[in-house]
């Protein structure tokens, strides 16, 4: 059985994943651009529940990294 990866280790994945979404959309500019309304429409509904799930994942972490070192808000 594999070990669980430790939170610095997903923080690194998700930066990682993130880092590779930003690049990707970069590269797929201009079908972006090519995108109908609706398209356009779906993509950043899609993009807007992906932000709030993130946001939602490090509310925890950040809330813990506040009560540790509440000198470095």
């Amino acid at each position: 059985m594999a070990d669980k990866p430790t939170p610095a280790e997903d923080a690194r994945r998700v930066l990682a994943q993130a880092q590779q979404i930003t690049a990707n959309i970069r590269q797929n500019e201009q079908a972006v651009l090519a995108m109908t309304d609706d398209e356009l429409s779906a993509f950043k509904s899609d993009l807007e529940v992906a932000y709030a799930t993130i946001e939602a994942a490090l509310a925890q972490p950040r809330t813990l990294l506040a009560v540790r070192r509440p000198d470095n808000t």
